[in-house]
């Protein structure tokens, strides 16, 4: 689980904001924050394991998450505010058993919630580190954290096989056709594109803007070479989508 902790904040730049122009040690803060990442993925686990899951099932698992943030000094008054998005991700999982497949809905909308234990773990940094305040706004990471989100959709397709896992990429390839998809993700990602390319353009960015920005069209590029790895796999075997355990299960839901 640490490994695949320390692999997410990585790839997210995590560790980089913590560390930004801050003198004090922030290993126990760091390793506060894996804690509370780690919760996450308990909880995201137990969503992933089981079909028929009631409101009191999940609650044990929510306990050590809100510990974790009174761990880090966030005022219990704030820590709904805080999980509220972890809160509706839950919701988005639960959906599928009822048949709501939330993930054929827009990308940027779905993916803004998938990617709520990210913008969770950035929060509490940026609000950490006042250093960072004059470098970038939240905001910034919009677009990078959604799409590092899509490209582990795509790249886990396998992985997603065995487990209850709401991947956005599967479902819109199943039950909307890997053509459709194909094309509707790669168009999200071009946008993302233009989009940043024109804000570097226009924008006198502070230094953290503008990696930021570089960072996104360049994890952009390469999710968009992923998908066409993705998209190609399945054409050559389409019983990877059948044979997803939450496509089974949402199958036997229809029929």
């Amino acid at each position: 689980m640490r490994a695949k902790i320390e692999k997410l904040f990585e790839y997210r730049k995590l560790p980089e904001l913590v560390h930004y122009d801050n003198d004090k040690d922030q290993d126990t803060f760091l390793s506060k924050l894996y804690g509370l990442q780690e919760h996450i993925y308990y909880l995201d686990r137990f969503l992933e394991s089981s079909w028929d899951i009631g409101s009191e099932d999940v609650k044990p698992y929510w306990t050590p998450i809100y510990e974790s943030l009174t761990s880090l000094d966030i005022p219990e008054e704030v820590h709904d505010d805080y999980l509220h998005h972890i809160y509706r991700y839950q919701d988005h999982e639960l959906s599928l058993r009822d048949g709501v497949i939330v993930a054929n809905e827009s990308i940027p909308y779905y993916y803004y919630y998938k990617s709520c234990d990210v913008k969770l773990i950035r929060r509490i940094i940026y609000e950490n580190n006042p250093a960072l305040w004059d470098m970038f706004v939240l905001s910034d990471w919009t677009l990078f954290d959604l799409i590092t989100e899509i490209d582990d959709d795509i790249e886990d397709i396998e992985e997603d096989q065995d487990v209850l896992n709401g991947n956005g990429f599967v479902l819109n390839a199943h039950f909307t056709g890997i053509d459709e998809t194909y094309s509707k993700f790669c168009a999200y990602l071009q946008s993302c594109i233009e989009k940043q390319r024109r804000k570097a353009q226009w924008i006198d960015d502070p230094d953290w803007s503008a990696m930021i920005k570089e960072w996104t069209i360049e994890s952009a590029q390469d999710t968009r070479v992923l998908l066409e790895e993705k998209r190609d796999k399945i054409k050559n075997e389409p019983n990877i989508l059948a044979q997803n355990r939450i496509v089974q299960k949402l199958e036997e839901k229809r029929n």
